[in-house]
């Protein structure tokens, strides 16, 4: 398969879970970012031949990265004299090589990759595989060892203490219990135990990162952990539920709101929140706190995220004009709404612009177009006029000293209703009317 580089071996490269697809750009294969598997190459064997030793060969950004055996296990490798080296190999298949790295700055740019291989020999064991596979988790995981279609007659050995299990180790019964960061090992034995020098498969290796996020039963709680001089960011987790109320595409936020308060998460793939939309109650988010323009916010989201439920329902919460631009702090990211307000303003709505509002009682307050016109799509459109009940979220962009309710659509922005005189009035004013008339017809001595 992919792309034959000689009778025996093939290569191909793929995106996986990076920024973008690999490219080819100044004489280099640019791998892009992921933290789980960004992009790889794959280097294929055929018509029997075994893959022994990679070599890739980088300059420029050289990240970290990591490498798979026939499609099993993920070891960890960084570059050393200029190549990441992967050597002791009997990969039959595939090796598949990839980036880890987390920003643009850890990308891997190949120049080059030499291929060792042979042709011919014994059957090669296989090699083991863990399930779940190595990676970064948030609570204890319990690994099973097998091969891959499960087939029986072998034994598995493992460490957890980074010694090879190939001369000392545990024999594999049940499921491995991992509740912290570990370095697991395993092989695949034919006959013999180790001790006794029996054959024995490739060494599978993983590295099971184990988290433990601080908990935060709801948004004031989570948003009261945010600390702009903390220089290593911890991971925190609402296990609350909260409500979607806003969602910006292209600047790529999401607003959501529970009984206590109401926060701002950034999406920064703009893949994670991919199918939530605005109704959508979502539990147990895993991110850090930060702030952007004045903001706090949830950001790099562990995800991917999925509702609970949909057709969820915020009430906006009345607040005055003087309160709301007096007490911002307090309503930051939460729905708002302005009652019985008018635009000291006309012409059309532009984006990144202020307009004053005043209520009847003269109050003042902003209605500021934080986004574009993708995002809050009555930009280019008549500001209403007349008395309006104005919904909007509570933003602020610190850049340019602007705080304001920033309406999410054109229906947040409705005429305040009409009063409506009570049945039982228009009765009350009828029966007097009558008995008006009455009283002029016998002053009138009609009877």
């Amino acid at each position: 398969p992919g792309i034959s580089l000689d009778a025996n071996i093939g290569f191909g490269s793929f995106k996986n879970d990076g920024t973008a697809n690999p490219v080819i750009n100044s004489g280099q294969i640019r791998l892009y970012q992921n933290a789980t598997k960004g992009g790889s190459i794959k280097i294929y064997a055929s018509n029997g031949a075994t893959i022994t030793k990679v070599v890739i060969n980088a300059s420029s950004k050289t990240g970290p990265a990591a490498y798979s055996v026939d499609g099993v296990g993920s070891t960890p490798l960084s570059i050393s004299d200029g190549s990441y080296t992967m050597t002791g190999l009997s990969a039959t298949s595939e090796v598949e090589f990839w980036c880890t790295g987390t920003s643009s700055g850890t990308r891997v740019y190949v120049d080059n990759f030499d291929v060792t291989y042979t042709t011919g020999g014994a059957p090669v064991i296989p090699q083991p595989v863990f399930t779940p596979t190595a990676g970064t988790y948030f609570n204890t995981q319990n690994v099973e060892i097998g091969i891959p279609n499960k087939i029986e007659g072998y034994a598995y050995y493992y460490t957890i203490n980074g010694d090879d299990p190939t001369t000392d180790g545990i024999l594999y019964e049940n499921p491995i219990e991992i509740s912290s960061t570990t370095t697991l090992k395993a092989a695949t034995y034919e006959e013999d135990v180790p001790e006794n020098g029996g054959d024995y498969s490739a060494i599978t290796t993983g590295v099971y990162t184990i988290i433990e996020p601080i908990e935060a039963t709801n948004i004031a709680e989570l948003r009261g952990f945010y600390n702009p001089t903390k220089a290593d960011p911890e991971l925190y987790e609402l296990t609350g539920d909260a409500i979607v109320t806003f969602i910006t595409t292209d600047s790529k936020k999401v607003f959501i709101e529970d009984a206590s308060a109401a926060i701002s998460i950034y999406d920064g793939t703009g893949t994670i929140f991919a199918g939530i939309s605005i109704g959508d109650k979502l539990s147990n988010l895993i991110g850090e706190i930060g702030a952007y323009q004045g903001m706090i916010q949830l950001q790099n989201i562990v995800g991917p995220v999925a509702a609970v439920t949909t057709g969820n329902v915020v009430t906006p919460t009345i607040v005055s004009p003087d309160e709301f631009m007096a007490n911002f702090e307090n309503y930051e990211s939460q729905l708002i709404q302005f009652s019985e307000v008018s635009f000291d303003d006309n012409g059309n709505f532009e984006k990144y612009q202020e307009y004053g509002v005043t209520s009847l009682t003269g109050e003042n307050a902003v209605v500021a177009t934080h986004f574009k016109e993708t995002e809050v799509t009555y930009i280019g459109l008549p500001i209403p006029s007349g008395q309006l009940n104005v919904v909007g979220v509570a933003c602020e962009y610190a850049a340019a000293n602007r705080i304001g309710l920033t309406p999410r659509a054109i229906g947040d922005m409705t005429p305040t209703p009409t009063p409506s005189v009570p049945v039982s009035s228009k009765g009350i004013i009828i029966a007097g009317l009558l008995i008006g008339l009455v009283v002029v017809i016998r002053k009138g001595r009609l009877f």
